[in-house]
């Protein structure tokens, strides 16, 4: 299974919604994706968890065998890629 971490408003989910795999969003504004119209038909596949990127404590080590960081997001969080990328490496599978 892989993860869309930082799904913000969703423009991510629709890149990776019909790729085959199994995929989770995680992110602090799932409501903004639920509430968009445009991303509705992609929400039934994929489920959504609302889950600080920083500490994603619902997740054990090597849990996903793909993690994407959805668009810019990273970016908006500045000051705390370091901690958004251990996660990442944690929870992604060696």
């Amino acid at each position: 299974m892989g993860a869309l971490v930082g799904v913000g408003v969703g423009e991510g989910v629709g890149v990776v919604g019909d790729t085959g795999p199994k995929f989770g969003g995680i992110g602090v504004g799932v409501n903004m994706i639920r509430s968009s119209q445009k991303f509705q038909n992609y929400q039934k596949k994929i489920p959504f968890v609302t889950e600080d990127t920083r500490n994603m404590k619902l997740f054990k080590d090597n849990s996903f065998d793909f993690v994407l960081f959805s668009w810019c997001g990273i970016d908006f969080v500045a000051g705390n890629r370091q901690k958004i990328l251990h996660e990442i490496r944690r929870v992604i599978k060696k």
